[in-house]
């Protein structure tokens, strides 16, 4: 397929050598057609392009590429004028950067409008170029859908090298060092960065805008008022339990899709979903999920949803002004606040219209008013928009699920959330267990992410028997599955063939601050610390310290009594007692 034919449009400084570098890049390395060059500059930056033949630079590169790039200063070049028509001489005095910013703004429509049919290429590069990153902020505005923004890169010693523009066949660079280096060992590369393109569907409103402040300032505003609380997942984007590691092997899906898994043996996994399959099957409204930050709260709730064959949209307290949560979830009356154009129905009456779920994240910061009023609707299915005198009745049930982080109990103590609110959500309430109380599902839990790295790369992703066990041994409180995903993708990535190995994995847990279960207690044995010792069971849990400290202890007796029966009449308990103990803590050879 013919490649569409396009502009490079440069904003540049003193350093015009961006823009050459950015051709070569396009139009040699990457074979895209380039018609012509347009500059935006300030009055010095005209003087700089003059002083080193700019023209001749690209007649030059005309020449070597065998390319038909037009350029002339009288057409291709836009010097930066405030809007007194005054001249800008430095774009970094911050009392010139509106005008600027306005400028290239004003400039790069008019260059589009010249070059309707043809696409627009333009780049950012660091260093020397600040200038660059003025065009990439216009790129959002007037970034079409075949536009392309890159960051152009090109080796260190070339960034003070301004005799340098492109390289030549067959040529050499002097270096400021004196060392030589021919030119074609130079490297530039274009990286391209992806970037919100407003204009695809606010075209005609950019247009009409005259700066570019007053744009973003519309934008803004719109944001600002505008539904960003919450997420919202439809009934087909699913949430699959996975109980064997048969089950990922034969894994397929699409990476792009909303697809999402749960991965679990233990009888805490096994215990959650029970509850959540049990709440479903008898239709109840109200669920609260209880769980550490990073246990998975958001995909037991979708799954949730799924089972009742609802969607869900999800509502992050913690993100969000106590103003702007009331006004989502209530709705608000035109005029009631600044920005409220219009009369407005809020998310609860629209999830009841729409068969949705509610899901309410980090409950524990929501607003103390904002609580009170959503306890008020639990209560009697009333809601009163924000600016309303009456409350309105909402007929037809309204399904939601909240979750908290913390402890409920302190939370009400200190007032963060209303005991009969509390009692009100709290009738069905879901456990989630943190990953310390599952260690049997980490083998399953990573084999999982593995795999969806794998389809979603294209390249093979696994871990070694070694690197599993040591996965196993580490205290994951306050760390969670969150943090052994990122464990995983860290380590995968680093190895040099997909295999998650010892040393690599060691390294990441370090950096992680994450250490094995024994190691703590063997801390503790060393130091002989009473409060090291409570802060070592409150760090890994009453049951788990016991088990490896029982460990430690039966390792060091399995060195000393080889034959298993031997130990247990030394130990006075029976063999086969023993031998169950050993097999649990891995220590049955």
């Amino acid at each position: 397929m013919q490649k569409k034919n396009g502009i490079l449009v440069s904003v540049v400084g003193t350093t015009p050598q961006v823009v050459t570098e950015t051709l070569y890049g396009l139009a040699v390395c990457n074979k895209e057609p380039v018609d012509e060059i347009y500059i935006i500059t300030t009055s010095e930056g005209l003087k700089v392009l003059k002083s080193v033949n700019f023209d001749e630079k690209i007649r030059r590169f005309n020449e070597l590429y065998k390319t038909n790039v037009r350029f002339t200063y009288a057409e291709n070049v836009y010097v930066i004028n405030s809007s007194n028509k005054e001249e800008i001489l430095d774009i970094r005095d911050s009392k010139d950067s509106e005008d600027t910013a306005n400028f290239i703004f004003n400039a790069v429509k008019e260059i589009q409008r010249i070059n309707v049919e043809k696409r627009l290429f333009t780049s950012i590069a660091g260093g020397r170029k600040t200038m660059t990153a003025y065009m990439a902020l216009i790129m959002t505005l007037l970034g079409g859908k075949e536009d392309k923004l890159y960051h152009v890169m090109v080796p260190p010693y070339i960034e003070t090298e301004r005799n340098f523009f492109f390289p030549e066949p067959g040529g050499r660079l002097l270096l400021k060092d004196g060392r030589e280096v021919p030119h074609d060992n130079i490297k530039i590369d274009l990286v391209e960065i992806s970037y919100v393109r407003l204009k695809n569907k606010f075209g005609d409103r950019i247009n009409l805008g005259t700066t570019y402040k007053n744009i973003v300032s519309k934008f803004q505003e719109e944001v600002d008022t505008s539904k960003q609380t919450y997420q919202i997942y439809k009934p087909d984007d699913k949430v699959i339990l996975i109980k064997d590691t048969d089950e990922i092997e034969k894994l397929s899906f699409d990476a792009t899709s909303k697809t999402a898994f749960l991965a679990g043996v233990s009888r805490s996994f096994q215990k959650t979903t029970a509850d959540l399959e049990a709440f479903a099957r008898n239709d109840c409204e109200i669920v609260l999920l209880y769980g550490e930050t990073g246990t998975g709260k958001e995909l037991f709730a979708r799954y949730y949803a799924n089972l009742l064959g609802k969607g869900m949209m999800v509502i992050n307290i913690g993100g969000s002004s106590k103003d702007l949560i009331a006004s989502e979830l209530f709705g608000h009356k035109k005029g009631s606040f600044t920005g409220a154009d219009t009369d407005r129905v809020g998310m609860i009456k629209t999830a009841v219209d729409q068969g949705s779920i509610l899901f309410f994240d980090e409950v524990e910061k929501m607003p103390y008013e904002v609580s009170s009023q959503l306890n008020r609707f639990v209560q009697f299915k009333q809601v009163r928009r924000v600016g309303d005198d009456y409350p309105e009745n909402i007929e037809g049930k309204i399904y939601m699920i909240f979750a908290l982080n913390e402890d409920p109990e302190k939370l009400i103590q200190e007032e963060k959330l209303p005991e009969d609110f509390f009692n009100r959500i709290s009738r069905y309430r879901v456990n989630i267990d943190n990953l310390n109380s599952r260690i049997e599902d980490i083998e399953l839990i990573v084999r999982l992410i593995l795999k969806k790295k794998s389809i979603e790369r294209g390249t093979e992703y696994r871990t070694d028997d070694e690197a599993l066990k040591i996965l196993n041994m580490c205290n994951w409180k306050n760390k969670n599955v969150r943090v052994l995903e990122n464990v995983i993708l860290n380590s995968a990535i680093r190895s040099k063939d997909g295999v998650i190995k010892k040393d690599i994995l060691l390294s990441v847990l370090e950096e992680n601050k994450i250490r094995k279960r024994e190691d703590i207690v063997e801390d503790y044995t060393a130091n002989k610390d009473e409060d090291a010792e409570i802060k070592v069971i409150e760090n890994l849990g009453y049951d788990k310290y016991l088990e490896e400290y029982e460990k430690k202890i039966l390792s060091k007796l399995t060195s000393k009594y080889k034959k298993q029966k031997v130990l247990a009449e030394k130990i006075k308990i029976p063999e086969s007692t023993l031998s169950i103990k050993l097999k649990k803590l891995g220590l049955k050879k």
